[in-house]
């Protein structure tokens, strides 16, 4: 086994694999409640449940990055996936469809893990390089599969499937034969210090950074759920809502010149591009205060994704060098973990808190929990003395 994946294999499976989920979790909502004749709260309930397996499966995948081997680790979230996605192309009626997704999202949240771990023990390229490169493969995955999808559901729900099927066999095939690594991970011994305060600093910082991420995706959430019902009250049509996320995705795979002109001058560390990226996205939810027309949102969704294009890159390069060798897969999960409880939360919170005040008490209180959590970091960082 040689000691470092490529790169190039790493962005060609991350692409695959983001491209295959992307045919099955945009449908869910929509083919229960359609075609399997659901009601939206129970099609809620299912997607918690898969969330919950997602959130399994990415503590599992830093688990067996960590202590197994991260090939096999690999192979087994891909094949939990390939067998779920088999299951629908047949059997993709009642209960059936409910219990495959939940399995798919346990096989995808190994699956995530592992990648993101793999990135971390790339040594060849500097680690803000390599997860950009890895955060863009993702989305442009999102981007084709999202696309296609719209085209292929008018054949066939069984043909998104099969379409599935194929991206995911794909993947194992290039898994099996370009993925038998075995990263060399030192492990270290605790300085005298830490050893005499018990725990290492950096733990704290890890801590933070976990709390800011489930903030953030809590937060992003809204944009992807309650926003467009906002929209719809103000008589902006869905159409324009999903141009939206046109902008996001072209602003995400064009934009990129941009970023790396923002890290080479204004944030040069890890840690300034994180709090850059992190502060838009609170200007982002103050600026939705205000937002009644189209324009105004468009505005909103530009600084949203900027922010996500500084942040989101960073903070898995970021808790990548504050792990200890040897943890890559734990550390990894952790933060993927946060992403995953923040995307399960997200729509249900909101809609409590647009309930209980308002749309403008949704939007104010979002920019005060990013900001809250944005300053646990900074004081954690300080205190830390670390700042990449």
């Amino acid at each position: 086994m040689t000691k470092e994946i490529k790169l190039t294999w790493l962005l060609i499976g991350s692409v695959i694999s983001s491209a295959g989920s992307s045919f099955v979790w945009p449908l869910t909502t929509i083919y229960m409640h359609n075609y399997l004749g659901k009601s939206l709260t129970f099609s809620g309930i299912v997607l918690l449940i898969n969330s919950v397996a997602t959130i399994i499966g990415n503590y599992a995948g830093g688990y067996l990055f960590d202590k197994w081997r991260p090939y096999y680790a690999t192979l087994v979230g891909i094949v939990i996936a390939w067998l779920s996605i088999l299951g629908l192309v047949f059997m993709h009626g009642w209960p059936a469809y409910p219990i495959l997704l939940v399995i798919l999202g346990l096989g995808n949240g190994v699956v995530a893990t592992v990648l993101n771990s793999f990135a971390a023990t790339i040594r060849r390229k500097d680690s803000r390089y390599v997860f950009n490169l890895f955060y863009l493969a993702l989305n442009l995955g999102i981007v084709i599969g999202t696309l296609l999808v719209g085209y292929i559901i008018e054949v066939s729900i069984t043909m998104v499937f099969v379409s599935a099927l194929i991206l995911y066999s794909i993947f194992l095939i290039i898994a099996i034969f370009a993925y038998r690594v075995d990263p060399k991970r030192k492990k270290v011994k605790p300085t005298k210090s830490e050893k005499a305060n018990g725990v290492n600093p950096k733990v704290w910082i890890i801590g933070a950074m976990w709390i800011t991420f489930l903030v953030i995706w809590l937060s992003y959430e809204q944009w992807q759920s309650n926003l467009s019902i906002y929209m719809d009250k103000l008589d902006i049509p869905l159409s324009q809502y999903s141009l939206l996320w046109t902008i996001n995705a072209g602003l995400i795979v064009f934009g990129q010149p941009l970023v790396s002109l923002v890290t080479r001058t204004i944030a040069k560390s890890l840690f300034r591009q994180i709090i850059m990226g992190i502060g838009l996205f609170a200007l982002s939810f103050t600026t939705l205060i205000f937002a009644k027309d189209f324009s105004h949102f468009v505005f909103s969704m530009v600084l949203l994704t900027l922010g996500e294009m500084v942040a989101f890159p960073a903070i898995p390069a970021w808790i990548n060098e504050l792990a200890e060798p040897g943890q890559e897969g734990k550390a990894q999960g952790t933060i993927n973990i946060a992403a995953s409880i923040g995307k399960a939360l997200g729509p249900l919170v909101g809609g409590i808190v647009i309930e209980r005040l308002s749309y403008n008490g949704l939007f104010i209180g979002s920019t005060l929990l990013i900001l809250l959590a944005l300053a646990v970091v900074v004081l954690a960082t300080k205190k830390a003395n670390i700042q990449s």
